[in-house]
This record gives structure tokens, C-alpha cells and sequence, in this order.
């Protein structure tokens, strides 16, 4: 889009689209200049797969993680379903369906999930995996909770404990998970 308003730029010769193509182009190289010294692109939270996240309901009931978000009528995980698993559905999908000024789900979860995620980051961060012997690599309550939002900052090793956490469904481990 850049470039080819700069093209266009060269081919105008309209005294009146010339300067508004020249302010369109200025505005845009700020905010793409802003964009890069500030790493935003590092903000994006990117989308776990529908089936990674589905695997780890079960563990996110066990620890009591709360899906439902007050005055919105479902969750992040029905929604995702709703749209296939597909993150650009959830750009046109809206949260109050009935209501046309609603927002979508993908700016809702990177809203509500921008404070969970500066939680986990940081100092004083939780752990995203217990280390406790029976359960060592489960994901931490913390986690689950991110996950449920279809987030991890650890997407590859979260993967590779699905099945370990397919083996604890059922299972009691005498309070080794902390809602236990």
C-alpha cells in the first residue's frame, strides 16, 4: 500500500492529489517508522490452533480458569469454534452479534488478553510450567489461563505437553495442581 501510493505520487500531476498523497505518504512513513523502532510487531499475540487449545480445557476446568468474560454471552474458546479455528473470521465476528457498533473477538481477546500477558512477563513473572515431580511440565494455572484465550508465550513446549496432560484427566494427584 505504501509503495504504491508512491507510485502513484509519481504519476499524478493534480497540484490538489499530489499534496493529499504527499500527507497520506508522510502520515504512513511516521507511523511505519514508529512501528519499527518500537518493535510493535512483537506485540501481536499470535493465535494458538483451535485443537491445541481444545486439548487443554479439560486441565483449565481442573484448575477453575474462568472462560466466560461478565456482559459478553460466550466464550473465547466458542467463539473460535464458531469461527473454525480461523483468525481472520474472528476479525468480522462480533462479540454482541445484535448490537452492529460491537467490537470483534479479535480485539476483544487482545484486550483482555494484554493484561494477562504483561502479568506473565516481567521480574517477578509466574511460572509457565510446574516443576513439582509428579506433574514437572504441566502447564501452570497462569498458563492455561493465557491458552484459553488461544496465547502462550512458549507455543512449541506448550505443545509437546499436550500429551501429558491427556494422561492426568481423571487421575488424582493429591492437590499437586494448585485449585486442588
Amino acid at each position: 500500500m505504501f509503495h504504491r501510493a508512491k507510485v502513484i505520487h509519481k504519476r499524478t500531476k493534480d497540484p490538489e492529489k499530489l499534496r493529499n498523497l504527499s500527507e497520506a505518504i508522510e502520515t504512513f512513513e511516521n507511523w511505519l517508522n514508529e512501528y519499527r523502532s518500537r518493535s510493535r510487531a512483537k506485540e501481536n499475540l499470535g493465535y494458538l490452533p483451535l485443537d491445541v487449545v481444545e486439548a487443554f480445557q479439560p486441565l483449565a476446568d481442573r484448575y477453575g480458569v474462568k472462560t466466560e468474560v461478565p456482559g459478553v454471552h460466550i466464550s473465547f474458546l466458542k467463539a473460535y469454534r464458531e469461527a473454525d479455528g480461523d483468525l481472520k473470521k474472528l476479525r468480522v465476528l462480533k462479540v454482541n452479534p445484535d448490537d452492529e457498533k460491537s467490537i470483534t473477538w479479535d480485539v476483544h481477546r487482545n484486550k483482555y488478553l494484554k493484561p494477562l500477558v504483561d502479568r506473565v512477563k516481567g521480574d517477578d513473572a509466574p511460572r509457565l510450567y510446574l516443576t513439582e515431580e509428579k506433574v514437572r511440565g504441566v502447564p501452570t494455572k497462569e498458563h492455561v489461563e493465557l491458552v484459553m484465550w488461544g496465547y502462550s508465550p512458549e507455543v512449541t513446549k506448550l505443545k509437546k505437553t499436550i500429551p501429558q496432560v491427556k494422561d492426568l484427566e481423571g487421575k488424582d494427584l493429591n492437590g499437586l495442581l494448585p485449585s486442588e
